[in-house]
């Protein structure tokens, strides 16, 4: 085998693994939501966060949810609050002044 197909599997398991460890979160998340209730909106917000294992923004999340861009961070920070403190999803300093919100 040469050492490209070896570099290609050994890069298919790893983005298997990711994507397998991404649905686990992601079924978790939906199984703890289902014993709180959450609005329309924090459920939109937590669908959101779950598809990025990576993490997102409030403006990216308000983004995404079809909001103007002025309004987008603003729109998402109430639902967040409530998702952050039921402990759905956690807060994470990424960089300097840059928030990112994951599911916990």
């Amino acid at each position: 085998m040469t050492a490209a197909k070896s570099k290609a599997k050994k890069a298919i398991a790893k983005t298997k693994s990711v994507i397998v460890k991404a649905e686990k979160i992601t079924i978790a998340a939906v199984n703890t939501a289902q014993n709180i209730k959450l609005t329309p909106k924090q459920q939109s917000i937590l669908d959101i966060v779950a598809a990025h294992v990576e993490g997102i923004t409030s403006k990216d999340i308000g983004l995404e949810a079809g909001q103007e861009k002025i309004k987008a961070a603003t729109w998402a920070a109430g639902g967040l609050k409530k998702l952050v403190e039921e402990g759905l999803v956690v807060k994470e300093q990424a960089e300097a002044n840059k928030v990112v919100y994951k599911l916990a």
